[in-house]
């Protein structure tokens, strides 16, 4: 196994307090674009600047590192460009493999990493484990990608090979990475904004942590859903705004948790 990878079965805590903001963005194929939607409104606020963490797993690891390398900006553009013909599968339309690997090559590779970005994989390895990897522990641009395209392939596609093992997407069947809020809060953060795709989404207790939940305010969004039309600019769009005026109108509270942010950092 690479040095970027811890697995997660192991749930020793870490001695080190991070006294930043820690963002968790969740997996889930097309509706990821939500998540762009949270990330514009956060720094409209001006909360982005409080984020020194962000773990993500599937498309949420991928909107992690685009957003840590390109901006939101370019995110946003690059959502916006997207097909039909880029995603598969259903309800979650999982961007296919070819799609994934030419965003990472065109708008990530050898673009510096300021945040500790985690990403969450599984192993094809029976009982599963699933595997935190460390972007910033990656050694090339080509284990980055490997490890994002590891965590958005879905069942149906090829597993992905990382240092000699197989992983496939870290979401799978496990809720908890899905939404990686609880590692996250293992490794240190106690003041989390967790983004969810799923407006059913049952938050997990997460012991001595302020957690801010940010998820969809439309019943149709979120696992199990088979009403959305075909993916197309304008769909995309509206799940990107979603994100906006979900994320303002928290807008008080997210400011509460950067501010205490603010203030551990100064105190330390």
């Amino acid at each position: 196994m690479n040095r970027a990878a811890a697995n997660c079965s192991d749930r020793t805590e870490v001695n080190t307090m991070r006294h930043g903001l820690g963002l968790v963005l969740s997996g889930g194929g097309m509706q990821g674009a939500y998540e762009i939607g949270v990330w514009h409104a956060l720094e409209q606020i001006g909360a982005a600047g409080s984020i020194d963490g962000i773990f993500g797993t599937s498309v949420g690891a991928l909107n992690a590192l685009l957003l840590e390398t390109a901006g939101f900006r370019k995110a946003h553009d690059i959502w916006l460009d997207l097909k039909p013909s880029d995603f598969c599968g259903w309800p979650e339309s999982a961007l296919i493999p070819e799609t994934a690997a030419a965003i990472l090559e065109k708008h990530t590779a050898s673009r510096q990493i300021r945040r500790e970005i985690c990403v969450f994989c599984q192993s094809t390895a029976p009982p599963n484990p699933v595997h935190m990897f460390r972007l910033r522990d990656c050694g090339s641009d080509a284990e980055r990608s490997q490890i994002l395209l590891a965590s958005v392939a879905m069942p149906e596609q090829p597993p992905v090979q990382i240092g000699g093992q197989f992983f496939r997407g870290g979401g799978i069947g496990n809720a908890n990475a899905n939404t990686p809020v609880i590692p996250m809060r293992a490794a240190g953060w106690r003041r989390i904004l967790s983004v969810w795709l799923d407006y059913d989404a049952v938050f997990p207790r997460v012991p001595d942590c302020k957690v801010l939940h940010i998820r969809p305010s439309d019943r149709r969004i979120g696992r199990g859903f088979t009403g959305l039309p075909k993916t197309d600019r304008k769909i995309l769009h509206d799940i990107m705004a979603m994100g906006f005026s979900d994320t303002m109108l928290q807008k008080p509270l997210i400011l509460r948790l950067a501010a205490e942010c603010e203030a551990g950092k100064e105190s330390t």
